[in-house]
């Protein structure tokens, strides 16, 4: 099958590269309390001659081929584990379970990594805000009953090895040809700007157990990746030099606004 033409210049046949090796494929994946995105662009584009930021950016693609039981086109996964009565991963985002199938749905585990989250939100234990969200959000030590050996980190990591087992092993390969399941690619993760050091050290090990590279991640704050959108190639905030803006980032669990954010050239 014909590879697009980002790829043209990409060797799917390379050795083993050397940590200095520039990467194939840069993939960013923005892990929600409530849904998960992925966007990936070949480091190829960036040859282009005398191609602009807008240039490079209109060749970034945002990954919309989910599995899911409707065959439907969504930009974004739900952040959802399903596990059977015998704490097996049965599956993840948008797959509903079987008619009949028992199992155990966990959902907004990823604030469960932080502590105090329920402290910082104020909510309470028995708020309406905790009874949907779930008990992670008042307490990191929180377990849910049918999974007591599982903590939140342990559902962060099944979920990222499941979106990157996903696109790097199912769709790549099957929709480009074998050669592009072996790319070298290096991560770009979103996480949230109130998360502590550890935290995000926590996070970290989540990932390299999903099987990313820890040599080839790199995070961002969230409302920052949003801000540097806005200040260089969204079309919708027709932004000028020296403008001020600001950004809330008002996710499916929590709403985020940055008191202070670095400077950025319009481009």
């Amino acid at each position: 099958m014909e590879a697009p033409p980002e790829y043209s210049k990409i060797d799917t046949n390379h050795n083993q590269p050397s940590s200095t090796t520039r990467p194939d494929v840069y993939i960013s994946i923005d892990f929600g309390t409530a849904f998960t995105e992925l966007a990936y662009i070949p480091t190829a584009v960036f040859d282009g001659p005398g191609w602009t930021l807008r240039d490079i950016a209109q060749r970034l693609r945002v990954f919309s081929r989910w599995p899911d039981n409707t065959g439907r086109a969504e930009e974004r996964v739900p952040s959802t584990l399903r596990y059977d009565g015998n704490q097996r991963l049965l599956d993840w985002g948008s797959v509903s379970p079987r008619r009949g199938e028992r199992c155990t749905q966990v959902e907004y585990f990823k604030l469960g990594l932080e502590g105090g989250m329920g402290v910082h939100y104020g909510v309470q234990e028995n708020d309406t805000a905790a009874q949907v969200l779930g008990g992670f959000i008042t307490s990191p030590h929180w377990r849910l009953q049918a999974l007591p050996e599982k903590a939140p980190s342990d559902f962060v990591a099944e979920f990222l090895s499941k979106v990157r087992q996903h696109f790097m092993e199912d769709y790549l390969p099957g929709n480009y040809g074998q050669g592009f399941g072996g790319l070298r690619c290096a991560y770009i993760l979103t996480v949230p700007a109130i998360w502590q050091e550890g935290t995000k050290e926590l996070f970290k090990n989540a990932a390299i157990q999903a099987g990313i590279d820890d040599t080839l991640m790199e995070f961002i704050s969230e409302p920052e990746a949003a801000a540097r959108y806005c200040a260089t190639i969204c079309n919708n905030a027709r932004l000028e030099t020296d403008d001020y803006f600001m950004v809330c980032d008002a996710g499916g669990g929590t709403v985020v606004i940055p008191d202070k954010c670095s400077d950025f050239r319009w481009i």
